[in-house]
């Protein structure tokens, strides 16, 4: 999911200070249990401000995108 070819910032997202992080998930096989290990899993890895550590929000859409019907 935060691999370089998913992000719209050209930055290295390790070594900044996020404020937060917004996801979005589409498919109709999205299931809200990866979308949180994901997140718990990327969360120790980056930095947040203290007062801030849940910073995520998240959408989910069961619709495929487009042309993938």
């Amino acid at each position: 999911v935060f691999s370089k070819e998913h992000q719209l910032m050209d930055v290295d997202i390790i070594r900044y200070k996020f404020l937060n992080c917004g996801l979005f998930a589409r498919g109709q096989f999205v299931e809200v249990g990866q979308i949180h290990d994901t997140i718990r899993k990327f969360s120790q890895k980056i930095s947040m401000p203290i007062w801030n550590q849940n910073a995520f929000k998240v959408g989910v859409c069961t619709c495929p995108p487009p042309g993938l019907v």
